[in-house]
């Protein structure tokens, strides 16, 4: 407990309203939302899979 600012944000009630929120704020949760994803540049290329031709349809002799 004490002030820990995590604690003071989970017992703040707003009653549903906005709250408007600083960019430093935003871009805090963003580096927190992301932090734990891999890193996309990182990632190995990827290639196309070979696309499997289709088989024919069964004509019909009517």
């Amino acid at each position: 407990m004490g002030d820990d600012p995590e604690f003071i944000m989970a017992r703040t009630s707003n009653g549903g309203g906005a709250q408007p929120v600083t960019a430093e704020g935003f871009n805090e949760r963003i580096k927190r939302l992301f932090s734990d994803k891999p890193n996309p540049e990182r990632a190995p290329e990827r290639r196309p899979s070979a696309r499997q031709p289709r088989p024919a349809k069964p004509t019909t002799g009517a």
